[in-house]
């Protein structure tokens, strides 16, 4: 009975200390260093975003904005504006090519300049932003397409132009705002215009022989035509002057010599068609210089002054009046013998016969008397 009762007990104990090691094996990895169970943050609904790196404050650090997917296509920035995250957009389209230079254009450039007025400098705080970019024309493919990222949003938009040397190429503003930051702009690429001038006299007789120079005016910025493949040429004996491959923009026009130019220089603007016919006058002959007085000498104000072409077939005459000091200058007179006629209220009406030269001036002087 006894070894019965001592056989229980010992299982008792054997049984509580393989439950203390059971709870100890349980335990131990608790002990444990790193043996934590993982954090488990909240379930991202929109509500939660991941930090970022902070920017620091003040002014930001300049960088060089990505100009467009393909990398090998970048030809370089003029100014590094200044790229924040967010207020960036896109501006992508196409390029196109006129039917005649298919195969003969194989590339372009585009520009993005920042549309600040270059002529107002206190509008804006820096310089105007550009971004540049090269694009290649597959054979015999009419169009291309480009894509500037990462384009800053600027309250004064953005101009984007197309340029490729001896061609006419588009241009269009683009405005990139937080809520429309992608736009999509189509430029395209023309043939280059053949510009055909007429000069005529003021009696509509052809200017034949006379050098014409096409000089670029305005501005400076890349892209801006050049001088034409033939910047100056005679006209022939009909006052026809044709020259090709003229790009849009402005220029001036010297008719003759450039230090001595027939005509003050004239303003042209050309623009993007095939062609273009301009029709200037280039009036001829010589200057007629008067200087009327009164008794006493002093100058005859508002006499009218009447010249009538004395040998002409066509009645043909100008008129004018003599200033505060009596004087009057008849501009480009055909060459040849005139009847002048001076009349003043007051005073007896006067007469001259005037020969005019075909270049040069000729001057006279006549003296009004009271009437009676």
């Amino acid at each position: 009975m006894a070894t019965k009762s001592a056989n229980s007990h010992s299982l008792r104990i054997w049984f509580l200390l393989g439950a203390i090691l059971i709870l100890l094996g349980a335990g131990i990895p608790l002990l444990l260093p790193g043996a934590e169970d993982p954090y488990v943050g909240p379930v991202d609904d929109g509500s939660f975003s991941e930090p970022g790196i902070d920017e620091p404050t003040g002014k930001q650090e300049s960088r060089v904005i990505e100009a467009a997917a393909d990398r090998n296509d970048e030809t370089g920035y003029s100014d590094a504006p200044e790229k924040i995250a967010g207020t960036t957009g896109v501006i992508h389209g196409s390029v196109g090519l006129g039917p005649k230079l298919i195969d003969k254009v194989t590339s372009c450039n585009l520009v993005l300049l920042e549309a600040i007025n270059p002529n107002k400098p206190t509008s804006s705080p820096h310089q105007p932003r550009m971004i540049r970019k090269r694009l290649a024309f597959e054979p015999t493919r009419r169009m291309a397409n480009f894509r500037f990222e990462d384009v800053p949003l600027s309250e004064y938009g953005w101009n984007l132009r197309v340029f490729s040397p001896g061609v006419n190429g588009s241009e269009q503003i683009v405005m990139l705002t937080e809520e429309d930051s992608v736009k999509t702009a189509h430029l395209d690429l023309r043939q280059a215009t053949s510009l055909r001038i007429n000069l005529k006299d003021q009696q509509y007789h052809p200017v034949a022989k006379v050098r014409v120079y096409l000089k670029p005016s305005g501005s400076d910025l890349m892209g801006r035509p050049g001088y034409p493949s033939n910047p100056d040429t005679l006209t022939d004996n009909s006052g026809f002057l044709l020259i090709e491959n003229v790009l849009a923009g402005e220029y001036e026009m010297l008719i003759g010599d450039p230090s001595q130019p027939l005509i003050p220089p004239k303003k042209v603007v050309i623009g993007s068609k095939d062609t273009q016919l301009l029709q200037v006058e280039v009036p001829r002959g010589g200057n007629a210089v008067f200087r009327v007085s009164m008794p006493g000498g002093y100058g005859a104000p508002d006499v009218e002054v009447q010249a009538v072409a004395k040998d002409s077939k066509v009645y043909r005459q100008r008129k004018g009046k003599t200033d505060r000091t009596g004087r009057l200058t008849l501009e480009h007179l055909p060459a040849g013998n005139y009847f002048v006629y001076f009349t003043k209220k007051g005073f007896n009406q006067a007469f001259k016969e005037v020969v005019v030269p075909a270049s040069g001036k000729v001057e006279h002087s006549i003296s009004l008397n009271l009437a009676r």
